[in-house]
């Protein structure tokens, strides 16, 4: 009953475990126990196997955006266009890509939505680091830590990075810590 495959869409739905699924789950699984019993053994396979496939292919089309970091926040994108948590997202991924032109209107368009969103102030940072442009970097870590947040994760690493000249700064956002 509260499978993400039918069920409402959750924008801000949590990537590593659905904690409501647990309980349709139990649902399921009982109501599933009961009519098996009803189903004489031989007829069992066969009816499991014609009641499994359908899920199976639903399964594989839900998690078909999961495939790549890229491919799972255009998803999200697209699926929750009012998101600034997926515009973030994207915004990273496509840093990552090298795709800066894209990670920037990524990170804007996450910060016309919220711009008090403390992740894409953050993604912000990093994507003008990797576009060499220290001096703004170092202006958006002002405002993070004038906001009261610059201890937030990703931000101390930023401000090291910061004070790199613009090349070795890129390289520094851009390399796995």
């Amino acid at each position: 009953p509260t499978s993400p495959l039918v069920g409402p869409v959750n924008a801000r739905a949590d990537r590593y475990m659905f904690v409501p699924v647990f309980g349709g789950a139990l649902v399921w699984g009982v109501a599933s126990d009961a009519i098996a019993r009803l189903i004489p053994d031989r007829v069992r396979v066969a009816v499991l196997v014609a009641v499994c496939l359908p899920l199976a292919f639903a399964c594989r089309r839900a998690a078909a955006p999961w495939h790549d970091e890229l491919s799972l926040w255009s998803a999200a994108v697209e699926r929750a266009p009012s998101s600034a948590r997926a515009y973030t997202g994207l915004s990273r991924a496509l840093r990552l890509e090298g795709d800066l032109r894209g990670a920037e209107l990524a990170v804007n368009r996450a910060l016309s939505l919220d711009e008090s969103f403390t992740p894409a102030q953050v993604t912000k940072v990093y994507t003008l680091l990797s576009r060499g442009d220290s001096t703004a970097a170092s202006e958006q870590i002002a405002r993070l830590r004038a906001e009261g947040n610059g201890l937030y994760r990703g931000v101390p690493r930023a401000a090291s990075c910061a004070r790199l000249p613009p090349i070795q700064a890129a390289r520094c956002i851009n390399a796995a810590p």
